[in-house]
């Protein structure tokens, strides 16, 4: 995986001023930082860029697929079957595990994240670091992305829509949003509903219709805080709105989809509730809920005890997945190799397009650990990713 390019950067490129200084610029576009990000980038070659979106493209085609999602709708709860939902997702997002076997999926969802925000960070990476044109970070043109947002609507009329959003580990992603986009950044309980129409609020206490709402609400978070008692419209009314990332896509491209699938590049997978004997090596698999994502739920190091808790009505709603082995390649500067996980992100303006690269380097297999600002970790948390020739 490209050593001798990791080598270069450590040696040619990297100090720590240069890195003080892509958090300064980081921070001065997108506020204070709420999730560490990694000294080095992550780079990978054109051929491995092209077999994760390949394999991405077939694993999309599988769970679109009209068969399974007949199956996944009768999961998808009522409050999320939406009469205004487009007939495809807007977006998709795909984390694979890199591998000695090559990409592993992780997790797969229909939903955006930090679409504005890793490609303004690569940027800043780009620019501090003096990195190459052969550098590649955007998959797309800039133009597919805004499409995919805006759709031809007026910026005041398109609102980026999230429950307590500047609470959220997200939030640097709406910041630059707002800023690149000029869309308004409201929480759902604050959008005001007249008839089939939805409006928010401007500084001036106009109301401003709403025509299109870039979501960022998850389902399962909006159900947890019984939010549908706070808010003016609920997800399964009529309305007359569009949307780009909506709830019901969300759901059905979910965990819910891996047993389902055949690729090479997902492990073998089996609802919890058709286990006819547990393995004998639980060490070797991990337990997931199907509808929660970030790794809220899993459990890694399993046992036939933590298994058998889980409730008989609720075992249908959890999966057993094989453990995937990741292989380190990133070294930091003492040498150490370092895993990562590499998220490729797709928009679907009018065809399904990729539209960048980001990723977690990490310490270990625990994604979610060494990722918090301050915990006085070194080379690990999310990273901009650069595709280059070699």
């Amino acid at each position: 995986m490209l050593t001798n390019i990791y080598e270069r950067f450590n040696t040619k490129h990297f100090s720590p001023e240069k890195y003080r200084q892509v958090l300064a610029a980081i921070h001065a576009e997108a506020g204070e930082t709420c999730m560490r990000m990694c000294e080095t980038p992550v780079f990978i070659s054109r051929t491995y860029a092209e077999e994760v979106i390949q394999g991405a493209r077939e694993i999309t085609q599988q769970v679109l697929a009209p068969e399974l999602q007949q199956k996944i709708s009768q999961a998808i709860p009522p409050e999320f079957i939406m009469p205004s939902a487009p007939d495809r997702p807007t977006f998709f997002i795909i984390d694979f595990a890199v591998t000695k076997d090559g990409p592993k999926l992780i997790e797969l969802q229909a939903f955006a994240s930090n679409l504005m925000f890793m490609p303004a960070a690569a940027q800043i990476y780009k620019d501090a670091y003096e990195l190459g044109d052969d550098c590649q970070y955007l998959l797309c043109d800039e133009s597919s992305i805004r499409k995919t947002i805006l759709n031809g609507h007026a910026p005041e009329n398109v609102v980026l829509m999230e429950i307590n959003p500047w609470q959220q580990q997200s939030r640097r992603d709406f910041v630059v949003t707002q800023k690149r986009l000029g869309i308004p950044v409201v929480d759902i309980t604050d959008v005001i509903r007249k008839g089939d129409q939805l409006f928010y609020r401007d500084a001036n206490s106009q109301d401003i219709r709403i025509h299109r709402i870039y979501n960022r609400v998850i389902p399962t978070e909006f159900l947890g805080l019984h939010l549908s008692e706070k808010t003016q419209f609920r997800f399964s009314d009529k309305l007359d709105v569009e949307w780009a990332g909506d709830p019901s896509w969300f759901m059905r491209v979910s965990k819910y989809a891996l047993p389902y699938l055949k690729h090479p590049m997902v492990p073998e997978t089996q609802f919890l509730d058709q286990v006819q004997a547990y393995p004998p090596d639980l060490e070797n698999y991990v337990l997931k809920p199907v509808f929660f994502n970030a790794g809220i739920g899993v459990k890694i190091d399993i046992t036939k005890a933590d298994l058998e808790t889980v409730p008989a009505g609720e075992r249908h709603n959890y999966i057993l997945m094989r453990k995937v082995a990741y292989e380190p390649f990133i070294p930091d500067p003492n040498g150490t190799l370092l895993n990562a996980e590499i998220r490729i992100m797709f928009v679907w303006p009018d065809k399904l397009e990729p539209a960048a690269f980001s990723a977690r380097v990490m310490r270990g297999n625990n994604v979610n650990a060494n990722i918090q600002p301050g915990d006085g970790n070194t080379w690990c948390g999310l990273a901009p990713v650069f595709v280059v020739n070699g």
